[in-house]
């Protein structure tokens, strides 16, 4: 029979005698069984008590009151939230997951879910090494310096204190200088190393690039490695940056190579090493780093006896001997490119061997990634001079706990 009453408007108690016989379908709402057909799919404005309910099709959401999860997930978890949704985590702090990005380019850090520390490491361009003198007739060509390596510096932050989005821009490693190929002129300054930074929050320097060598024994000064606190891009005879004349190198700022010493172009802690010098007719090696990148070796020389001088290794891993970094050409070779480090900086490139009067002068080695100087090129007598290696490029670890 028909309901007389309408639900909606309903002002007291509906008789069950006049419902319709099409409510034959029992459910319980609290302790009470009553009859409702299928056409009743919605019910608003309920209180319910002692209500046992056995399944859901989908999770109950933490809008609804639920956690939104389908299950309690392993014994011994415990319920965290990450500020949008609740998560079934292991105990001790498990909701922090280590995420580590590494960028050999420029591009764009995310920061991933879940983090509170984010540790950035980073390592500015090497410089590229500077190319050797060239002449045809019986003089002193000397080869190009070594570049100075880039920069290392590391920072740690409160994950909340960056941005979600932090724009990364890897410095470029410099380039050689060309090799020269007309007589009685000197080489070409390569270039200096590009800066490293992550966002606004770090900068690390370059370094500075290899000086040209020059004809008829006038010395040149290696390139100055990349600072922390600035880029190392002085021209020569430049000041030592950040090394305030430091004969032994300095810590947080770029090494040098000292013209005026004679020895191996200084070493650094966190600074780059100091691109090796040439030094009259003597090549000097690159300097290492604890952190940074080593400076590039030194490029050989032939002298007015046609005599050729190997190129000076480049530098590399601070604590061990100088110049273990990329070898030296030897007989009118090139010089070895330098490598990438674990932990630490790229090696500097060797300088490129001295030409003679068959074979031109050796090409500078290129510095490994992570900054490494490159070499310089060496001297030539016929066809060329050697051109300086390029400054390998720096990159950037960022790791997330």
């Amino acid at each position: 029979m028909p309901v007389p009453n309408t639900f909606a408007n309903a002002t007291s108690a509906i008789p069950l005698s006049q419902l319709d016989n099409n409510f034959a379908t029992a459910i319980t709402l609290g302790n009470t069984a009553i009859q409702l057909g299928n056409t009743v799919t919605t019910l608003n404005n309920m209180t319910l008590a002692n209500v046992t309910i056995s399944s859901v099709s989908t999770p109950i959401t933490a809008a609804q009151g639920g956690t939104g999860l389908t299950s309690p997930g392993n014994s011994g978890n415990v319920l965290t939230s990450n500020g949008t949704a609740w998560l079934s985590q292991a105990a001790g702090g498990a909701a922090s997951t280590a995420n580590v990005q590494t960028f050999a380019a420029s591009g764009t850090w995310t920061k991933p879910a879940n983090v509170t520390i984010v540790v950035v490491a980073a390592w500015g361009g090497g410089g590229g090494g500077g190319s050797g003198a060239f002449h045809t007739s019986a003089n002193t060509c000397i080869g190009g310096s070594g570049a100075g390596g880039g920069a290392y510096a590391t920072r740690n932050f409160s994950a909340s204190d960056l941005t979600s989005n932090v724009t990364i821009t890897i410095g470029a490693g410099g380039t050689g200088g060309a090799a020269q190929n007309v007589s009685n002129n000197n080489g070409s300054n390569g270039t200096s190393g590009g800066n490293t930074s992550f966002g606004t929050y770090l900068t690390v320097g370059g370094g500075s690039f290899g000086r040209r060598g020059l004809i008829a024994g006038t010395s040149s000064v290696g390139g100055y490695g990349g600072g922390v606190l600035t880029n190392a891009q002085g021209d020569f005879p430049g000041i030592p940056y950040l090394a305030n004349a430091s004969i032994g190198g300095s810590h947080f700022g770029g090494a040098y190579g000292d013209l005026n010493s004679n020895t191996t172009g200084k070493s650094s802690g966190h600074g780059g090493g100091g691109g090796g010098q040439n030094s009259q007719l003597t090549p000097w090696e690159g300097g290492n780093s604890y952190q940074g990148g080593g400076g590039g070796g030194s490029g050989g020389v032939i002298n007015n006896s046609n005599v050729t001088v190997a190129g000076a290794n480049g530098g590399g891993f601070w604590g061990a001997a100088a110049g273990n970094g990329g070898a030296g050409g030897a007989n009118a070779t090139a010089g070895t490119a330098g490598v990438t480090q674990a932990g630490a900086g790229g090696q500097g490139g060797g300088g490129g061997s001295g030409g003679n009067t068959t074979v031109a002068g050796g090409a500078g080695g290129a510095g490994g990634t992570g900054g490494g100087g490159g070499g310089g090129g060496g001297g030539g007598r016929i066809t060329s001079s050697g051109a300086g290696g390029n400054g390998g490029g720096g990159y950037v670890i960022v790791y997330s706990y």
